[in-house]
């Protein structure tokens, strides 16, 4: 008490209300008012944190705790207490409560640069693959197909950069989803197979794939996923092969304890392998085996990355080792239901040229995108107006008939999802039938979708937007099946 204080015994007697002296009249009005409200209560014990005033000036905050005994008729006949000074207890949860709100903040700014960013690139990235898309449908020379090809592949790149940066902000966040279906295994590692052997077969390289022939034809996973990791791996394993072999080998067998399938998906190369020091590191985020100013393959070092977690998240495990032989070899291996009998066929895809009838409002401020959307929108053969922003689409919806809005998510002035809470309480008042409004954006996180279906909106659309995708997606809405179906 005498240390709590900054008193000595000849200066002070410890006692129930002179130790009220180093309180301030609020504290000791406070104070006074929770022990007696103890005291008529049956409570039988209390606590009360308190900042004293000590000889020097200085503040300190200390905590009270103290026990009420009772004799048998519930009366209290004596309170024994102590006192701690809990003030460096207080000021460490205050920096650990600071530094929390402090990384709170910079994963919150660093998921809105990525958001903005990604839609700054994603918006003209649009125009640019848009464009070199219908240019590919005119007459152009052998030489002029090399230069587009060329164009259109460096586009790609791109955008896989930015969807690999995006990939690791969604892991973090917990904002990937993990979806469970049953599909075709074979299927699927065929699609990723072929997808590749352009790849392979620029490099001349022995490029096979092995598939064990008990190997069940249907697994119960989330295709894209699974889909993603391979992809990421052979293409890593090609990438840094220049002569000799990759080889995908794929395997199943039943787990006896829970009944689902052990699958195991290999990707061997015969490569110059990995350095020691570097296969420690090689899953970590931007990490680059050789990140020197010469090095001679690009990329973002987070494929590995994020095929490793997406692993995980599937309830497996992604491992690398070295071969004996030389080169590497990728283990992709999860426990997940399986079945012998074959998964019906998926559904065929619309056809890119498909023509869907209907007249269309379109709400995009981009000049290019709003120019390439036109041409799209006329090769589809439907007729629109446009829109330069959220108001001019709902004063465009408020005069006009449409059977289905395409709407831009970030506009200036009024954007996409205010514009489209408006209209859908114009359409309450007018008690009129709902009309199909797409989100056509460059936003394309998972809380920017939830965003616009929360406004109101029915489906979504990310861009760079292919001619085939807006084709199936308005097969989708205005197909006369779709019509026919109420809201």
């Amino acid at each position: 008490m005498y240390a709590i204080h900054a008193v000595t015994p000849e200066s002070y007697t410890p006692g129930g209300e002179k130790n009220f002296q180093f309180l301030s009249e609020e504290d000791q009005a406070r104070v006074w008012k929770i022990f007696k409200d103890c005291l008529a209560s049956p409570a039988t014990h209390y606590a009360v944190d308190v900042t004293i005033n000590l000889p020097s000036g200085e503040k300190r905050l200390t905590r009270s705790q103290a026990l009420i005994l009772r004799d048998a008729s519930g009366a209290a006949i004596r309170v024994v207490g102590i006192e701690m000074d809990i003030t460096e207890e207080k000021r460490a949860e205050t920096a650990m409560a600071r530094a929390v709100e402090a990384a709170e903040q910079a994963d919150r700014a660093k998921s809105e640069f990525l958001a903005t960013m990604s839609h700054e690139i994603r918006t003209p990235m649009n125009g640019i693959l848009g464009y070199t898309e219908l240019l590919k449908t005119t007459g152009l020379t052998g030489e002029q197909r090399t230069y587009l090809e060329s164009i259109e592949a460096s586009g790609e790149h791109l955008l896989a950069v930015i969807n690999d940066v995006l990939d690791v902000s969604r892991i973090e966040a917990g904002g990937m989803r993990i979806e469970s279906a049953a599909f075709d295994v074979r299927d699927c590692v065929s699609e990723v197979f072929e997808m590749l052997r352009p790849v392979a077969a620029v490099k001349s390289l022995d490029y096979c794939c092995v598939m064990d022939p008990n190997l069940p034809p249907v697994m119960v996973s989330d295709r894209r996923r699974v889909v993603q990791v391979l992809t990421n791996v052979l293409g890593n394993a090609i990438k840094f092969t220049d002569e000799g072999e990759v080889r995908l080998g794929v395997a199943a067998e039943r787990d006896g304890g829970t009944g689902d399938w052990r699958w195991e998906f290999r990707v061997a190369d015969s490569g110059p392998g990995i350095a020691p020091e570097a296969l420690a590191q090689i899953f970590q985020p931007f990490y680059q085996v050789d990140s020197s100013a010469g090095r001679r393959h690009g990329g973002t070092g987070l494929g590995l990355t994020i095929s490793r977690r997406l692993a995980e998240m599937l309830g497996g495990t992604l491992t690398v080792e070295n071969r004996s032989g030389g080169g590497s070899e990728f283990a992709f291996i999860l426990r997940a239901a399986g079945s012998v009998t074959a998964v019906g066929a998926r559904p065929v895809e619309p056809c890119p040229e498909a023509r869907v009838k209907g007249r269309l409002l379109v709400a995009e401020d981009n000049p290019i995108n709003r120019k390439l959307c036109e041409i799209q929108l006329q090769r589809i053969g439907c007729e629109m107006q446009f829109a330069l922003d959220g108001q001019e689409a709902l004063e465009a919806f408020s005069g006009g008939e449409f059977d289905l809005i395409l709407m831009d998510m970030q506009m200036p002035g009024m954007d996409g999802c205010a514009a489209t809470r408006e209209i859908r309480r114009l359409e309450q008042s007018r008690g009129g039938q709902r009309t199909p409004i797409i989100a056509m954006t460059a936003n394309v996180r998972a809380e920017d979708e939830s965003t616009c279906r929360a406004a109101g909106m029915d489906d979504f659309l990310s861009k760079p937007l292919s001619q085939e995708c807006l084709a199936a997606m308005l097969e989708k809405w205005l197909s006369p099946a779709a019509r026919s179906t109420p809201a």
